[in-house]
């Protein structure tokens, strides 16, 4: 059974409309460099709390796996909520405001992390 002409015509369109990935780059390459960047700088954020941080608490602070795991358990918590929440105002606020906001705050919060004189009880 032949594909209808009118799905043809469609479809020879959508094809002739396409840039190609080719000429994607060429035309959009500082779009590119910018979210490679974007995404790295996003990498390091994530994977320095997530991977690096229970690292540090035992080898630098000297805590045990049994302390190190609540703690990792809380602040992965803690990036659900707000990465939900933030993920509502970047709707708002726009996505690069957004970005900044979360950003400085997690610089502010960098002390905290690491001079910590204890343990919550």
């Amino acid at each position: 059974m032949p594909e209808s002409p009118v799905w043809a015509e469609q479809r020879r369109s959508v094809r002739e409309a396409s840039l190609g990935m080719g000429r994607m780059i060429r035309e959009n390459w500082r779009l590119l460099i910018y979210a490679i960047l974007l995404m790295t700088a996003f990498n390091y954020i994530s994977h320095g709390t997530q991977d690096l941080y229970p690292t540090f608490l035992q080898k630098q602070r000297g805590l045990s796996v049994n302390q190190t795991a609540p703690i990792a358990i809380v602040y992965n918590l803690g990036a659900i909520c707000g990465g939900t929440i933030l993920g509502f105002y970047s709707q708002r606020w726009g996505r690069r405001r957004t970005i900044m906001i979360e950003a400085g705050l997690g610089i502010l919060l960098i002390p905290a992390w690491i001079f910590s004189p204890t343990l919550p009880s």
